[in-house]
């Protein structure tokens, strides 16, 4: 299969948000959440274990909105990743 048929797919899958894209990892991860795609998501990424996590809370997602707003700022997508370390590989390392 050619390569711009799979990129084609993923945006395709993103714009639906079945799919979502982690730019600090350069890689795609289907999506966890059974939302419409349209609130802020964010990505806790474990930089031990590579381990990610999909959250979604009204409160991130109604802060975010807040800033944009007070800023006159139109995201394109409201994706947050947050690099750190899980709760596993804190109490190991």
């Amino acid at each position: 299969m050619a390569p711009i048929t799979i990129y084609r797919a993923l945006d395709f899958l993103i714009e639906q948000g079945l799919v979502h894209r982690l730019a600090s990892r350069n890689t795609y991860i289907a999506s966890s959440s059974t939302s419409s795609g349209r609130g802020t998501t964010a990505f806790l990424i474990c930089d031990g274990c590579g381990d990610v996590n999909e959250v979604t809370s009204p409160d991130v997602a109604d802060t975010v909105l807040k800033v944009l707003q007070e800023r006159g700022y139109q995201p394109r997508t409201k994706i947050l990743e947050i690099t750190g370390r899980c709760a596993h590989c804190q109490d190991v390392h």
